[in-house]
């Protein structure tokens, strides 16, 4: 194991809780961000590639349910599998990354990406994909998706642009986005067992986070029906730019 063993402290049992709850809470409100929420916030009291670890099962679970959900809408994967095949080949490329850099510089990396994704939301970035250039937008996106995966494990920018671009309606969408975190999964997580941050510690604490990520999914989704969508996304974007910041000045502290 290149990771240094974690100790059950109680204090950070709780924080690891908390984290996994505020993740789905996001999930259920907003369909999407329980690893961009739950794997930084991890990451504040243990290593970076153990945290992706951690977030394996909520997240595979979460991400599952939201398929079966809107499966009704199964004809756009025949749509958009090429970006699947491109950002599976990529990320498992790359991956090997991320048992070589330094977890200080994993961090940084994480933070910068969380905050790219925050500054586009807030920018409202969007675009039509042309339909005689959706294969190259296709094929491009999971390339970057891929690379960014294997390298920090977050995979949705800019696929979920493209995504959005595609006007595949509100059902289409989402099990679109689902499929490529069950697709970044099953890439993921065989690797980094490889690598040795997927162990039995691991997996204990990643089963221990179903739990909470499925009450805070559940709440998170009463929550949505109170409050405007686009109030929830502001609240959440700025949670969100906040913990990267708070991440950035974490590992430069630290160098």
């Amino acid at each position: 194991m290149p990771f240094e063993s974690f100790s059950f402290d109680p204090t950070v049992i709780i924080a690891i809780t908390l984290a996994f709850f505020l993740g789905g809470y996001v999930k259920g409100a907003a369909s999407f961000g329980l690893p961009l929420v739950t794997v930084p916030l991890v990451s504040f009291v243990m290593p970076v590639p153990m945290a992706i670890a951690v977030a394996m099962m909520p997240i595979v679970t979460s991400n599952i349910f939201q398929a079966w959900q809107n499966w009704s809408a199964r004809a756009v994967l025949r749509r958009v599998w090429p970006l699947y095949v491109a950002f599976a080949i990529t990320m498992t490329l790359t991956l090997q990354v991320m048992s070589l850099a330094r977890p200080v510089y994993l961090a940084v990396a994480m933070a910068v990406i969380l905050e790219i994704y925050v500054i586009t939301q807030l920018l409202g970035f969007a675009f039509q994909v042309p339909g005689r250039r959706e294969l190259g937008y296709l094929l491009g996106s999971g390339v970057v998706s891929g690379l960014t995966g294997g390298v920090t494990s977050f995979y949705g920018f800019p696929s979920v642009a493209v995504f959005l671009g595609m006007n595949l309606g509100r059902t289409g969408f989402s099990l679109a986005i689902c499929t490529l975190f069950l697709v970044g999964s099953a890439v993921l997580y065989p690797g980094l067992a490889v690598i040795g941050a997927l162990g039995t510690q691991e997996l204990a604490l990643s089963a221990f986070g179903i739990i909470p990520v499925l009450i805070g999914q559940i709440l998170g989704r009463r929550f949505r029906d109170r409050i405007s969508e686009k109030l929830f996304q502001f609240i959440v974007l700025g949670v969100l730019a906040c913990v990267g910041i708070a991440m950035l000045v974490r590992a430069f502290a630290s160098l």
